[in-house]
């Protein structure tokens, strides 16, 4: 989730291209980041997704209810900000000015980067939260002394 969070400040989340025709057309592109208006929520979400995450990865083996509590929350937020993002491209799309001739909205190649790692990041979540209860292999225990 963390390289997710570092894409989505790639200036390539959103791109818009216009392409003038005539004599001396030419074209012109420019991309926006994650960060730009509605997407902004989405990146605060991954942040606070990598956050917990960090916190469940950090806790000791014997907290599982707390581990696989906050791996699922992780799991959720991270879905969360996916949706965000998805939303912020719709809203960005739907504003954009349909009866301008060459004009092009699209998702760049961040906009990939970050949609995907979020999918797999919300998918190690969830498998995270459903294995925080497994036994790790570590030193035997001696018997008591009464025993």
């Amino acid at each position: 989730m963390g390289a997710a969070v570092v894409f989505s400040f790639v200036p390539h989340f959103l791109t818009v291209s216009f392409d003038f025709d005539g004599p001396g057309g030419g074209g012109y592109s420019t991309g926006f980041s994650a960060w730009h208006r509605l997407g902004g929520l989405g990146g605060l979400a991954l942040l606070c997704g990598v956050v917990l995450a960090i916190v469940a990865a950090s806790l000791p083996t014997s907290q599982t209810l707390a581990r696989r509590l906050l791996a699922g929350m992780s799991g959720a937020i991270s879905l969360v900000a996916g949706g965000l993002f998805v939303l912020y491209l719709l809203v960005e799309q739907h504003d954009s000015a349909d009866g301008i001739r060459g004009m092009d909205f699209g998702l760049g190649w961040s906009g990939f980067v970050v949609l995907g790692l979020t999918a797999v990041a919300t998918a190690v979540a969830v498998v995270a939260a459903l294995l925080a209860d497994e036994v790790t292999p570590g030193p035997a225990h001696p018997p008591p002394p009464w025993a």
